[in-house]
């Protein structure tokens, strides 16, 4: 186990539990398969969220998600978990969208017609997954921003003050993280594009506005995240996305690295598909489409082990492969699920935002090249946000 998950039970690894299991019932729609993803959003919400009447255990109630819990209590905020306790962070609030809650809410909305129990259960598990979207992505946008830095606050205390004290990250930033909140963001907002169409169209005009602002704040937020990194978090020479900087750099320097000037395969993912999906999102304006492909250039030339049909975890600013140690094992997070997502999306992507000719500015449109598409060439399309 991470040194840093050590006597806890991580809730970042029981959502990435779930990439795989949802994305398996959107293609075989296995009732066994749904009851196991509900069983575990339940567990989510019973023992790691943190909704305003959990003050009546003694937690803070101001909301998101709790980072780790104790196996032996089952709470948030036992000493034993050491700088982990009462904590919340980037990877307890915003990795539900990416792992599940995008594919879940393709394979649940529209509601199956016919038998009403089965619609009523999928009902409620639909609007708790619209729940947790809305709350996880506004907290992104209220709480991650940090005005006296280029970068996000990644880590935070029970009451959302900022964390600049835990090991090995002190007061630093992931490059990649803060570009997979730019993408997840765009996502969002594509997906609060369509509910306010939805409310619009059923006459629920308030309802309709409410989505409408959600949307422009997360994209807001993501392209002056997108546009912050391109400047402070891409190599302008090489190409590629560095790994771990100094949130407040020193000596006049737009970028200080942590340790090196490393890059990694997993935060490559994120740049590509975060300035893929904003060039979809963003009319008239070239400059994401020229930073999605330099970053796939960068992935395509050094990434790929063609010896060994795989790729590596780790390279130099120039490209070279880091092969010590467990960087040379391919373990942990070197499993497929990032390539997977990489290859499916980045495609999905291309074709609709891409290939297609340019941007498709609102949601509506691509839901519409979506459905005049024959069903045999719909993975080519993006419906909603993928």
């Amino acid at each position: 186990m991470n040194e840093d998950d050590r006597n806890a039970i991580p809730l970042y690894e029981q959502i990435y539990a779930l990439a795989g299991l949802t994305q398996y019932y959107r293609i075989t729609q296995s009732w066994e398969v749904l009851e196991d993803i509900r069983r575990t959003i339940n567990t989510f919400q019973d023992f790691y969220h943190d909704p305003p009447e959990a003050k009546e255990r003694g937690f803070a109630g101001t909301g998101g998600y709790y980072s780790h819990i104790d196996p032996a209590t089952m709470r948030p905020d036992a000493d034993v978990l050491g700088p982990n306790s009462a904590r919340k962070n980037w990877n307890s609030i915003g990795d539900h969208i990416p792992a599940y809650l995008i594919n879940l809410i393709l394979c649940l909305d529209p509601l199956p017609q016919g038998d009403n129990r089965l619609r009523r259960s999928m009902e409620e598990l639909l609007d708790r997954c619209w729940g947790i979207l809305e709350e996880t992505s506004s907290l992104i946008v209220d709480k991650f921003p940090d005005p006296q830095s280029d970068y996000v606050n990644e880590r935070f205390t029970a009451d959302w003050k900022p964390d600049h004290t835990f090991r090995w990250q002190q007061n630093r930033a992931v490059v990649g993280h803060n570009l997979k909140i730019s993408w997840n963001l765009t996502r969002c907002a594509f997906y609060f594009q369509t509910r306010a169409k939805q409310f619009k169209d059923a006459g629920k005009t308030n309802k309709a506005k409410d989505q409408e602002k959600r949307a422009n704040k997360a994209l807001d937020l993501a392209r002056n995240l997108a546009e912050r990194m391109g400047d402070v978090g891409l190599d302008q020479l090489r190409g590629g996305i560095f790994d771990c900087v100094e949130r407040q750099p020193k000596n006049g320097m737009l970028t200080e690295f942590a340790w090196g000037a490393t890059k990694d395969f997993w935060q490559q993912e994120q740049g590509i598909l975060a300035y893929l999906i904003l060039h979809g999102a963003t009319t008239n304006d070239k400059q994401f489409l020229t930073l999605a492909r330099e970053s796939s250039a960068f992935w395509n030339t050094y990434f790929l082990d063609r010896e060994r049909q795989g790729y590596f975890f780790r390279t130099t600013e120039n490209g070279l492969p880091v092969l010590e140690g467990e960087y040379g094992r391919k373990g942990g997070h070197a499993i497929g699920y990032h390539a997977f997502e990489l290859a499916y999306l980045a495609h999905i992507y291309t074709r609709a935002f891409v290939a297609a000719g340019g941007a498709v500015t609102t949601t509506s449109a691509c839901i519409s090249r979506w459905r005049t598409t024959p069903i045999r060439r719909r993975s080519t399309c993006c419906r909603i946000s993928c």
